[in-house]
């Protein structure tokens, strides 16, 4: 992620589907709290012969955003 300037700050994300434009205040509580479980799936998935950095960090083929930067970009959106 090269900063806060490629953050969505309204609209729905296509990727993850973060939809902050219309998050109130509850809607980011539960947003947090789900985030364990909606991520905890490829935390799991890494073998014992992966590093769990790069998995982190790996774009997919599409370019879009790893799950490292998706995570840095909620907490920024979460924070605004």
């Amino acid at each position: 992620m090269s900063g806060t300037s490629d953050l969505l700050v309204e609209g729905r994300c296509g990727t993850c589907g973060l939809d902050v434009g219309s998050m109130k205040p509850p809607d980011a509580v539960l947003a947090v709290r789900s985030l364990p479980r909606r991520w905890g799936g490829l935390l799991t998935a890494v073998g014992d012969d992966e590093d769990l950095d790069n998995v982190l960090a790996r774009r997919p083929e599409d370019g879009s955003w790893s799950a490292l930067e998706h995570a840095c970009g909620v907490v920024l959106a979460l924070r605004l």
